[in-house]
């Protein structure tokens, strides 16, 4: 497996980088919710894990967005015109998403004179200021994004089963798609030669 993406698959480096991603983003989304639902109690660790793995991300996109400019993507496989609109609108959003999310988190520690430093977060500290409720909306705007995602990697899956495998995850050969099926003879002179075969 190369480190560079070639026409049909992502590199093992654009791999590592989406998967590390994803995880980190679902882990995110999951913290997020939970610090904002606990109790009174404090929830210190859960906002200074939150800004550590949010900043994480922050830096993984910045790689993944200098990595794609220097590794090229593969071939997008073959889609309607409709279905490309959506993979390119889909992807272009989640990164957008993804960077309003990062500026409004930052947004939150500044407008509450915090360092934007995991280790110097207290989360009685942490106000309800006009950029916390930007990071909420733009949170809940990229989940759908994602969930969306999720539903067209299916799609593309069960219509060419290759989309899994150019991401690293392989269920057979990449590449290999379901067979066209067979066009019912319309002739006896097709009807004959079908049945030699």
């Amino acid at each position: 497996m190369s480190v560079r993406s070639n026409q049909h698959r992502y590199g093992v480096m654009a791999q590592a980088l989406h998967w590390v991603s994803a995880a980190v983003i679902v882990v995110l989304i999951v913290g997020g919710l939970a610090m904002t639902r606990v109790g009174d109690g404090d929830n210190t660790t859960l906002y200074r894990s939150h800004v550590a793995l949010g900043l994480l991300v922050a830096v993984l996109t910045l790689v993944r967005v200098a990595w794609r400019v220097v590794e090229p993507s593969p071939i997008p496989p073959p889609m309607e015109p409709w279905r490309r609109l959506l993979f390119v609108a889909n992807h272009t959003a989640l990164y957008v998403v993804l960077a309003a999310l990062a500026v409004s988190g930052i947004g939150v520690l500044l407008t509450n004179d915090i360092t934007p430093v995991p280790s110097e977060v207290v989360a009685s500290d942490v106000d309800d200021v006009a950029a916390a409720d930007a990071h909420l909306v733009a949170a809940l705007i990229y989940t759908g994004l994602m969930l969306m995602h999720v539903v067209g990697v299916i799609s593309h899956q069960r219509r060419d089963r290759s989309t899994l495998a150019r991401m690293g995850i392989s269920f057979g050969p990449v590449g290999a798609t379901r067979p066209a099926p067979r066009a019912t003879p319309t002739s006896p002179i097709e009807t004959s030669l079908d049945a030699r075969r």
